[in-house]
């Protein structure tokens, strides 16, 4: 429940950004840290307990799965190993990606939330 609620957050975030800039093309956002503070901090506080940051709640529950995982099959937690590295790494490259560098040209139209 808890990582289908942070999920459901960060995708929301997300849909804040294709609703004002109409693309969801990765490369077509950067700089968005000049453009949108604290929408970028909120997006780094739910990227980060979305992938089970220790002292978020996602991380409670990603260790006990986990931990049910390898007890159930071996096999199954090394997988889910595999996924644990994978996916945050991908989603700290995405919240590289969008939030720093120089200000994108392909963002025509700049709606600041300070």
């Amino acid at each position: 429940m808890n990582t289908a609620t942070l999920a459901i957050f960060t995708n929301d975030l997300n849909g804040i950004l294709y609703d004002r800039y109409h693309t969801r093309t990765i490369k077509y956002y950067r700089g968005l840290v000049l453009i949108m503070p604290k929408f970028t901090v909120f997006f780094l506080i739910f990227t980060l307990a979305n992938i089970a940051v220790p002292g978020t709640s996602g991380f409670v529950c990603e260790f006990l799965t986990f931990l049910s995982a390898f007890n159930l099959n071996p096999f199954v937690g090394v997988i889910s190993s595999i996924a644990i590295v994978l996916a945050p790494a991908y989603s700290l490259w995405f919240f590289h990606k969008i939030s720093y560098g120089s200000i994108s040209p392909h963002l025509t139209t700049l709606w600041f939330l300070s």
